[in-house]
């Protein structure tokens, strides 16, 4: 069962020409990328020429589009520069379904902690337009969390009720927030449509540094056994976004995942 899960590489951090970055995919035996739609692959860079040209080189190398992500620099609900954010949310969405891929990462900001707030609502009315338009070209957005609380992610996530919204999942963060991965990722569970793959260790400080996966302090045979329990199928996307030789750890990464998936 473990093995119906498919292992991506993010390759959003690389500043690689694309060729190189799908002959990498190719090399590390991963079957999809994972790319940046804002800086690296914004939606101006292919013409529609382009973009079936793309494809088919990916197709080449037996590889596909995990997921891409549109960080954006402010918070959904800051109101400068609000509906150029939104819009630009929206034509990468487009330009993700056009390249076959299916989730679109986002950031939306530090959650309300009031949910009768204006704010609060302002972000619920913002996620839901989002979603109805990812159900109608065939999108899920998937958030990735950013140290907030995770009951009241799981009470955001459903009031969201236009579509579907998903959780792309990094233990790392709740660990880095003092929070269990592993309780964490019960409770979020009905919305994971993604597991972003990297490790991490609080430092003397209390902070918490990126470290080579399978260095840190998540406990990967734990959180395997979660991933099979709950019985997921998408995407594990390994990702190394510090170090010194990134694309030496993310080749032992992905070769440290197959073995985690494919174990007995």
């Amino acid at each position: 069962m473990l093995a119906r899960m498919k292992i991506g590489l993010a390759v959003d951090g690389l500043e690689r020409p694309l060729r190189e970055l799908l002959d990498l995919g190719r090399r590390l035996g991963v079957t999809g990328l994972q790319f940046d739609a804002r800086k690296q692959l914004p939606p101006h860079s292919l013409s529609d020429t382009g973009r079936r040209q793309f494809v088919q080189e990916l197709k080449a190398r037996n590889l596909q589009i995990a997921a891409m992500s549109f960080i954006t620099r402010h918070p959904y609900i800051e109101q400068a520069g609000m509906d150029a954010r939104l819009e630009a949310t929206r034509e990468a969405m487009q330009f993700a379904f056009q390249l076959g891929c299916r989730i679109l990462t986002i950031r939306v900001g530090k959650i309300p902690s009031d949910p009768a707030s204006a704010d609060y609502e302002l972000l619920r009315n913002i996620l839901n337009d989002l979603v109805r338009f990812g159900n109608h070209i065939g999108i899920t957005p998937a958030i990735l969390p950013t140290g907030d609380n995770p009951q009241g992610l799981a009470q955001l996530l459903r009031e969201i009720n236009q579509g579907p919204i998903g959780v792309n999942y990094d233990p790392v963060n709740f660990l880095f927030n003092g929070q269990s991965p592993t309780e964490t990722l019960r409770m979020l569970h009905p919305w994971i449509v993604q597991y972003r793959l990297r490790d991490g260790q609080k430092d003397y400080d209390g902070l918490g540094i990126e470290v080579p996966m399978g260095r840190g302090e998540l406990d990967w045979n734990e959180l395997f056994a979660l991933f099979h329990e709950s019985e997921f199928s998408g995407w594990l996307v390994v990702d190394r976004t510090q170090g010194d030789d990134r694309v030496g750890d993310l080749t032992r990464a992905v070769q440290f995942a197959k073995t985690m998936i494919f174990e007995e």
